[in-house]
């Protein structure tokens, strides 16, 4: 089975349940006598207090990490509550996927891995998470592996880009992070640490590891998964935190190549830096203990999720993680149209883009803007100005707010597109809610079983991969053949009826659909290489035995191109006994 963001988040979201029982902290009293005050519209504690603005949180802490991690938890306390209720929801839901003997392992190796990263978080970032768990009252053990879900999950489908104008240097980035939950409390933190520069944060509530930022030396950073087969040991650091760690202590692009050097990550992931005052950046690779530079040499540089460095996606990724239509497709649509890019302007109209193959406003479809995208950032740092926007999916298209870092100016920069009160979108939003924390038995009576956009038709593919009796995948065919009515050229939409036929054991009717999947000019490697695996499999039991092996030659051709993980290693056997 490939490895699903969809997946990875879910079995994260299950293990926060577990405390590790690994972790040793010492509760500490806040340095000084505070009390809270509330007083027009705004709260405060001892240095830090917080406001909202246009609907979202600006939350200011200044002083030792300790003391900003206190404030953070004591201004923030109920939204810090609410938003792990609702991720508790998630994990109950989750729980009744994975078998009740498996739960007890996934406690002990999520508790183990949680523990090892709080051991490589630097002593600042430890007093922070407990100066958070403090102030707001919440369980220290389960706060501390909560912290780490970003560098744990593998379940960023990201976009970040750096477009260099006349003026200046423009950041852009999607954050796509599942469930949509987490679109509904952003966060903009002002950090202002007694040591380090103070810069800005743009996150979750509750979500201390790093995603974007830009600090008042003109470092911008933002974080993407690209993740690879085999996790490395021996971290130096959170891969969130590093990103943070540059923000405090980088003032130059030189400074960020210090600072990266001779970081090891247990996975894979993409810093994108851009540095205002030298009109310069780069895009890292990190892939464990490899770590490849890529300058901005050109106009532009951007990243999705697939390393920029294409040796890289060769030497450490499968052909699902590098290849697969959710990577090719947002590879080659930002980098067209970056082509004509001339300032920030641009960069959102990417952002927001949700163009599929000439197929406009194509929602259900990975792309650019998608449903996983819960936050929309970008940062022109010529004007000082942050555009920003959350919601629990297809951020791009939600309200965006304008932030002049330079005077704390907040105002609505554009309203939000129509498409967010459409119908359909809505019934996107709560299905997807429902699916995230609802049972199996209530997304079976969704009222629009029949008519599910794509996303949704992965999703359930990914639940049925858990246990094939827990989705009927055949009742899933009046969806499939509507989506293919729409997108009649999309390779993945043939895939996914053939698979359905062939679990039906209908061979000769699953090789015609396969065959015009191959056919179509929506594809990518990986849709390819699924196609001929499952053509090798049909025409083998339809005694079709020369086409089979012909078949089965050219997916392993393909596989072998990429890493092989364990379930491309259980493929490539399969599909070598039918060569033989």
């Amino acid at each position: 089975m490939k490895k699903n963001p969809c997946i990875i988040i879910s079995l994260l979201v299950l293990s926060l349940a577990f405390p590790c029982g690994c972790l040793t902290h010492t509760k500490r009293a806040y340095p000084s006598v505070e009390k809270l005050i509330e007083e027009n519209g705004v709260k405060k504690f001892g240095r830090g207090s917080v406001r909202y603005r246009e609907g979202i949180p600006f939350l200011h802490l200044s002083g030792s990490h300790y003391e900003m991690g206190y404030q953070y938890g004591i201004l923030m306390a109920d939204e810090l509550r609410s938003i792990f209720t609702g991720i508790n929801k998630t994990r109950d839901a989750i729980f009744s996927l994975v078998p009740a003997v498996l739960r007890p392992i996934a406690r002990i190796k999520f508790g183990m891995k949680a523990s090892d990263k709080f051991k490589a978080m630097p002593e600042r970032f430890r007093d922070e998470l407990e100066g958070v768990a403090a102030g707001s009252g919440l369980d220290l053990d389960e706060f501390s592996e909560a912290v780490f879900f970003p560098d744990m999950m593998s379940a960023f489908a990201c976009t970040s880009i750096i477009l260099k104008t006349e003026s200046g240097l423009v950041h852009g980035r999607n954050l796509d992070f599942m469930p949509p939950i987490l679109g509904r409390y952003p966060v903009i933190i002002e950090y202002r640490p007694d040591r380090g520069t103070p810069y800005t944060h743009m996150s979750v509530i509750g979500c201390l590891s790093g995603l974007t930022g830009v600090n008042d030396s003109g470092i911008s950073i933002s974080i993407n998964m690209s993740s690879i087969v085999e996790e490395s040991p021996d971290e130096t650091m959170p891969v969130g935190y590093k990103l943070r760690d540059i923000l405090e202590n980088a003032r130059s692009m030189a400074d960020a190549d210090r600072l990266m050097k001779d970081y090891r990550s247990d996975q894979g992931w993409i810093l994108t830096v851009a540095s205002s005052r030298e009109k310069d950046g780069a895009i890292y690779d990190i892939a464990g203990a490899s770590i490849h530079r890529n300058p901005l040499a050109e106009k532009s540089i951007f990243a999705v999720n697939r390393f920029v460095h294409d040796e890289f996606n060769k030497s450490f990724r499968s052909i699902y993680s590098s290849d697969a239509l959710y990577n090719v497709y947002r590879d080659d649509r930002v980098g067209g149209l970056l082509k004509s890019a001339r300032g920030y302007r641009e960069v959102m109209e990417i952002l927001k883009d949700t163009d599929y193959h000439g197929h406009r406003k194509a929602i259900g479809k990975f792309t650019v803007n998608n449903y996983q995208t819960v936050q929309t950032i970008v940062m022109d740092h010529a004007a000082g100005l942050i555009y920003f926007s959350s919601a629990p999916m297809y951020a791009g298209y939600a309200k965006t707010i304008k932030y002049d870092r330079k005077t704390n100016a907040v105002s609505l920069h554009a309203k939000a597109d129509p498409v967010m009160d459409t119908g359909e979108m809505k019934d996107l939003v709560e299905w997807t809610d429902l699916f995230y924390s609802g049972s199996i038995e209530e997304i079976k009576k969704w009222r629009g079983i029949d008519r599910l956009l794509s996303c949704q038709l992965e999703l359930l593919f990914v639940i049925s991969k858990f246990d094939g009796s827990l989705i009927d995948t055949a009742g899933l065919m009046p969806a499939i053949n509507a989506d293919m009515e729409k997108y009649g050229d999309d390779a993945k939409s043939y895939k996914r009826k053939g698979e359905i036929l062939i679990g039906q054991e209908k061979y000769g009717d699953a090789i015609p659909v396969l065959e015009a999947g191959l056919k179509s000019p929506i594809t990518s490697p990986a849709e390819i290489m699924d196609l001929k695996a499952l053509l090798a499999k049909a025409c083998f039991k339809y005694d079709q035995k020369d086409r089979a092996r012909e078949y089965a030659a050219g997916a392993i051709a393909l596989i072998d191109r990429y890493r092989l993980n364990k379930s491309l290693k259980k493929l490539r056997n399969e599909l070598e006994k039918i060569t033989e």
